[in-house]
């Protein structure tokens, strides 16, 4: 269950998460993972080995421009990493869909993908229920 809104609006605080392990992630893939001994929602925009950079309100990995339906601007104010960013070996680099909150990559780099819970495949609106 999604307890803040770091994915919204995709996922609301609130909402019942239906997450899949077993199968391999993607860039753009919205995952599960445990930072601090909590779970996180964030999607996934660059793979090991890709470079990603910052600036001016534009995200690119390899030099190329990342496009997703956020409505958010991405900034790196906040951000705890210089950019541009390679991401290591076994990790991949995740940004909130709400992108006014850096807690994520931006502030703590590459998640390993060993505290990837799942990728979300199923979200059910609870609210009001």
């Amino acid at each position: 269950m999604c307890h803040d809104n770091n994915a919204y609006p995709m996922i609301k605080d609130g909402d019942l998460c239906v997450t899949f392990r077993l199968g391999s992630m993607n860039k753009g893939d919205e995952i599960v993972y445990r930072y601090n001994g909590s779970d996180r929602f964030g999607r996934i925009i660059a793979m090991e080995g890709d470079v990603v950079d910052i600036d001016a309100g534009s995200v690119t990995v390899n030099g190329y421009s990342f496009v997703d339906d956020t409505v958010y601007p991405t900034t790196k104010d906040g951000s705890e990493i210089s950019f541009p960013y390679t991401v290591p070996d076994d990790c991949v680099f995740v940004l909130n869909d709400h992108r006014e909150n850096p807690v994520d990559s931006r502030k703590y780099g590459a998640v390993p993908k060993g505290s990837v819970e799942g990728k979300v495949i199923f979200v059910m609106r609870r609210r009001g229920i």
